[in-house]
């Protein structure tokens, strides 16, 4: 069964491709436009963590 958990995954592992893609096909206006990508990517990759733990905690309530 799908949780909550894998589809925020999903979409945001999504959404961290989309912005990689855009880095490497070399679209990025300047170096301004480049590091707002990076932090999109950055912000991202913190909001998975973020997910992983949340899973994590559920799951150990669950267990209680």
């Amino acid at each position: 069964m799908q949780t909550i958990f894998d589809v925020l995954r999903k979409q945001i592992s999504h959404q961290i491709e989309t912005a990689k893609d855009h880095l490497s096909a070399g679209t990025v206006s300047d170096y301004a436009e480049y590091r707002e990508v990076r932090g999109i990517i950055r912000g991202l990759q913190s909001a998975e963590l973020t997910v992983s733990e949340l899973e994590r905690a559920n799951m150990r309530n669950d267990d209680d």
